[in-house]
């Protein structure tokens, strides 16, 4: 089992992350985050940074979040990033030999991060399917592959409304990128139920958890939440999952918390091994 985490979970220098990181014994990273902005929207020197960190470590890149189409389906700024930056994210896949692209499926009207999930992601466009279909295409045409995270702002929100939206795609180059916390922030148990109805689609995992405590939600430590990991981790060795586990911290103290996240994440692997 591959234990990854988001190196900017830990420090946006990557250099920093990496340092901790492999102390702790963590030999994959994913990208997300730098100093001067997320990639592949960044500074090129940071760009140089990371690969030169690459090799001083001897660690792998797992794959690119580039944050991606988290708006609106019919905005302009889609046709751009999809003409303009997506290509970008190609070419930095290529340079840390990778083919793993993190997106979205566009965010639903009057959704946010801040208010009570209101829209129902099951009422998604067809301009969401064709947009994504669009991007399936042009991944393949590079050697890429997108994974499409479920997020609770986005179309793709719950387990089975992601899942219906890449099996109506029906493209070999979009898969799921599941995120068990993402999907409980719904509303919805995403393990079992959830993960039931898309565990052939899983090639990608992030980890973080969600404690519900007098109504509000905490990002807390992996398995002190309201999922059931031990149980998840379970099902995807049963179901013969061999991607990555990658550890999305989401609290502070940053490095305290991605090695405490670290920790029990490797525990739980070593109960269900």
């Amino acid at each position: 089992m591959k234990t990854a985490i988001l190196s900017d979970e830990i420090s946006l220098d990557f250099d920093t992350a990496v340092e901790i990181g492999t102390s702790w014994g963590i030999q994959y990273y994913e990208l997300r985050n730098t100093p001067s902005g997320r990639i592949p929207q960044c500074a090129e020197s940071d760009i140089r940074k990371i690969a030169d960190g690459v090799k001083r470590y001897d660690v792998k890149i797992t794959g690119l979040s580039p944050g991606l189409f988290k708006c609106a389906v019919e905005d302009p700024q889609v046709q751009k990033d999809i003409e303009e930056v997506l290509p970008r994210v190609f070419e930095l896949g290529e340079k840390f030999n990778t083919n793993k692209i993190v997106i979205f499926g566009f965010g639903k009207p009057g959704d946010d991060h801040h208010a009570k999930i209101a829209c129902d992601g099951s009422k998604y466009p067809q301009a969401v399917i064709d947009r994504l279909g669009d991007m399936a295409a042009r991944a393949e045409a590079a050697g890429m592959m997108l994974y499409l995270e479920n997020e609770a702002v986005c179309w793709g929100d719950t387990g089975p409304n992601t899942g219906d939206i890449i099996r109506k795609v029906g493209s070999d180059h979009l898969k799921l990128n599941w995120d068990p916390c993402n999907a409980r922030s719904c509303g919805v148990t995403p393990y079992p139920d959830g993960y039931e109805q898309v565990k052939d689609l899983v090639a990608h995992l992030h980890i973080k958890d969600l404690k519900t405590e007098d109504g509000k939600r905490q990002v807390c430590p992996v398995g002190e939440g309201d999922i059931d990991w031990r149980g998840q981790f379970k099902a995807l060795r049963d179901d013969g999952y061999d991607g990555y586990y990658v550890i999305e911290t989401h609290f502070r103290p940053k490095v305290a918390a991605s090695k405490a996240c670290h920790e029990a994440l490797t525990r739980m692997l070593i109960e269900v091994v």
